[in-house]
């Protein structure tokens, strides 16, 4: 068995999680060895964020070689679009849907600054007086997809 050389690259950063595999880019001299990567031990190359050891080994009876290094896939990334802010006239027992998204499609939550103003329960806004409160938007993201950043909306109960 002769010793050769393996290069483990990858052209570019990965790119973040979207459901298609991450993958490495074997090179060996001399070229076109055969070659089997694995990434934590596993042939399928990842689609899920996170860290993977990599390891290329040589699979010819003449050569011998092996490479390793980790492929980093980042969490993809999510904005929340909310509606502008707004007044609404004060009604008892008044309930405002409060309508963000993320583009991520996972679920908004919501904080009220003020929930003496308007307190929350799920994606509704009581109105308890008048006054303003700041309604924070957040969407905590999840082990693929990375937190959005979170969208304040002013709301005045007139």
């Amino acid at each position: 068995n002769n010793p050769q050389r393996l290069t483990l690259y990858w052209l570019e950063k990965p790119s973040p999680v979207n459901g298609v595999a991450k993958s490495v880019i074997v090179t060996t001299t001399p070229t076109n060895l055969p070659v089997t990567v694995t990434y934590r031990n596993v042939s399928a190359a990842p689609v899920n964020a996170g860290n993977y050891p990599v390891m290329a080994t040589v699979n010819d009876s003449n050569y011998s070689g092996v490479a390793t290094g980790i492929l980093a896939v980042a969490r993809a990334t999510q904005t929340i679009t909310f509606a502008p802010a707004s007044s609404i006239n004060f009604s008892t027992n008044g309930v405002i849907n409060l309508e963000a998204t993320s583009s991520s499609g996972l679920p908004v939550t919501y904080t009220s600054s003020i929930p003496a103003v308007l307190s929350i329960s799920g994606s509704k806004a009581y109105m308890k007086k008048r006054g303003s409160s700041i309604i924070t938007a957040t969407q905590a993201g999840n082990s693929n997809i990375a937190p959005a950043v979170s969208i304040r909306k002013i709301i005045t109960v007139k």
